[in-house]
């Protein structure tokens, strides 16, 4: 018997995949190599394949327009926003700080590190967010809408900032 373990290179592509390639920042066909101890060999060319672990690096925009959890609407003195936030990945700080340039003027947003949580206040108005598309992000929850008390409203839950949780191999 033969000591020497042959390895196989075969590539999986992934079309329609919620991938960003690093080189290129477009959503389409992403290809993974890996190696196999087994020639994966079919006239169809058709697999099954089964994953027990995978890593995959930071790669992919934990906000994205794509993801479609970049939008806030907010409603303040009877007049609707809608804030878009960047595509792009941040730590809980650097949002902060894209949050305070996209809000309106008479916003200040803090966040509390401790709690993992941000307080949004307003010096004029009471508000509402709605339909909070990036609510884990945010420490919302989704489908709900939030009133400050007293120009305040804090995150109701840590913020996540994790990024997508899912990666599909058509």
């Amino acid at each position: 018997m033969n000591n020497i373990q042959r390895k196989f290179k075969s590539f999986l592509n992934t079309r329609s995949s919620k991938c960003i390639p690093l080189v290129t920042n477009n959503f389409g066909d992403v290809k993974f190599l890996f190696d196999s101890p087994i020639e994966l060999v079919n006239k169809n060319n058709i697999f099954s394949v089964s994953l027990s672990d995978m890593i995959i690096p930071i790669s992919l925009y934990m906000i994205s327009d794509y993801f479609n959890n970049n939008k806030i609407y907010l409603t303040m003195n009877n007049i609707d926003y809608i804030l878009t936030i960047p595509d792009g990945s941040c730590t809980s700080v650097e949002l902060k700080n894209i949050l305070i340039t996209i809000f309106p003027e008479t916003f200040s947003i803090s966040y509390t590190s401790y709690k993992n949580i941000y307080t949004f206040t307003n010096s004029t108005y009471d508000f509402t967010l709605t339909n909070i598309l990036c609510y884990q992000e945010l420490g919302f929850y989704n489908n709900t809408s939030y009133n400050s008390t007293n120009k305040i409203l804090s995150s109701i839950k840590p913020i996540d900032l994790s990024g997508s949780r899912e990666i599909y191999i058509y």
